[in-house]
């Protein structure tokens, strides 16, 4: 994958498009608000095939569709998942 090279940053317009992909993509994914894995691994796809120069919002979007449902298959951490059920637990949890 790639990575974002070190001192670069995004346009306004830029990241309104990549905002605009995340979005879709969570909601594509059924995810609400919050930080996650999942998220995480959204963010990660995105930003670094933007900043290699993808900026078809289609292709992007599938590329991140795609790295998010791979992450979901990997087995996480066991102090990872166990802190992911306290959260769930927890009252007010995934409400932003």
């Amino acid at each position: 994958m790639a990575t974002i090279p070190p001192g670069r940053s995004f346009s306004s317009a830029d990241r309104t498009a990549m905002r605009a992909i995340y979005r879709r993509c969570c909601d594509d994914l059924g995810l609400g608000g919050g930080s996650g894995h999942l998220h995480e691994a959204l963010a990660r796809a995105i930003t670094s095939r933007y900043a290699a120069g993808s900026t078809d919002p289609e292709r992007l979007a599938a590329h991140a569709l795609k790295a998010a449902r791979r992450a979901a298959q990997r087995p996480r951490g066991l102090w990872t998942a166990m802190i992911a059920v306290f959260m769930r637990s927890q009252p007010g949890a995934g409400r932003a």
